[in-house]
């Protein structure tokens, strides 16, 4: 229990009240001292209203005084601690008045995501711009879901070890936007989110969902830029030659030393192994590694277009 005392001014007069605070329950309960019958009163909501003012009324001089990044930092941290002490939850502070980019993973998961998006972050904050993560690709987006719980604001010190780590700490999901509902949808949560970059990353529906998304905005006239990472181990997007997307380099070694560990088995004991590759309609995977593990034979998609059927 904890016991304090507070003035209050009612009907023209000043009244001492002391009051309890119980901290299990948080329960407030007060008393008129002078009161010989002592009534006792559930003045929670009215004790609240004063100390959200007192509070909010020091934040607002105090941020007056906040001109340096590290007392923004130390003001930010307090506002976090006031909402989870005062109403039991946590609150993200994002500075809505500069320029937002916003970062979406789409597609598989490929080796060095979280590298990309560390990269991505802090460059935003040497150039003065908050960069925003977006949860599960483009799933919440083309429903028009702003929710907190669907995005976060990322700061430097939340990637600066992620990059070795797997996964993507933003998550992703295969789902695209297949509609012209879903592209004005995905539209306007960003546009609801202040987000003038966006950054995708993923393989090809996603780079194609993101050039569809451009085309919508470019129509709109919304000043916002939109730039695709190509991200998959497949290496099937157009890209210059002697140019890999990120991931499949990483899937490439990794195929060579479970091939190349197969064929000593194979010479030894004399047998044969059908390997099989992912790929989607490509076979830049497969070569690469039936090349480096010098396997016997390596057969690839696009050695038989020819018999693919039309349409």
């Amino acid at each position: 229990m904890v016991s304090t005392l507070l003035i209050v001014n009612r009907a023209d007069e000043f009244k001492i009240i002391s009051y309890t605070k119980n901290i299990l329950t948080n329960e407030v309960n007060c008393w008129f001292v002078h009161d010989t019958v002592g009534y006792w009163l559930n003045v929670k909501a009215f004790l609240f209203k004063i100390y959200v003012f007192i509070i909010l009324n020091y934040f607002l001089q105090l941020q007056k005084f906040c001109e340096s990044k590290t007392r923004k930092q130390k003001l930010e941290q307090v506002l976090k601690s006031f909402f989870r002490i005062v109403f039991g939850f946590d609150v993200e502070m994002v500075d809505i008045r500069g320029d937002r980019c916003a970062i979406l993973v789409g597609g598989s998961t490929a080796p060095g995501i979280n590298g990309v998006i560390s990269s991505i972050v802090i460059q935003c904050t040497e150039w003065g711009i908050v960069p925003v993560g977006i949860r599960c690709g483009w799933k919440y987006l083309k429903q028009g879901l702003t929710s907190p719980d669907y995005h976060k604001p990322l700061a430097a010190q939340d990637v600066t070890r992620v990059h070795n780590r797997g996964g993507s700490i933003l998550q992703t999901s295969k789902q695209q936007l297949d509609s012209k509902m879903d592209v004005q949808n995905t539209m306007r949560a960003l546009q609801h989110l202040k987000v003038r970059y966006l950054i995708t990353i993923g393989g090809t529906e996603t780079a194609f969902s993101a050039h569809k998304l451009a085309q919508a905005c470019s129509k709109a006239r919304t000043n916002m830029f939109i730039t695709h990472v190509p991200k998959t181990i497949f290496n099937d997007l157009p890209l210059p030659d002697n140019c890999y997307t990120f991931g499949f380099s990483t899937a490439r070694e990794l195929g060579v030393k479970i091939v190349s560990n197969l064929c000593t088995d194979a010479k030894t004991m004399g047998r044969w192994y059908i390997i099989t590759v992912i790929g989607a309609r490509t076979g830049h995977l497969s070569l690469g590694i039936g090349v480096a593990s010098a396997a016997t034979l390596t057969l690839i998609p696009e050695q038989f277009e020819h018999r693919r059927p039309k349409g």
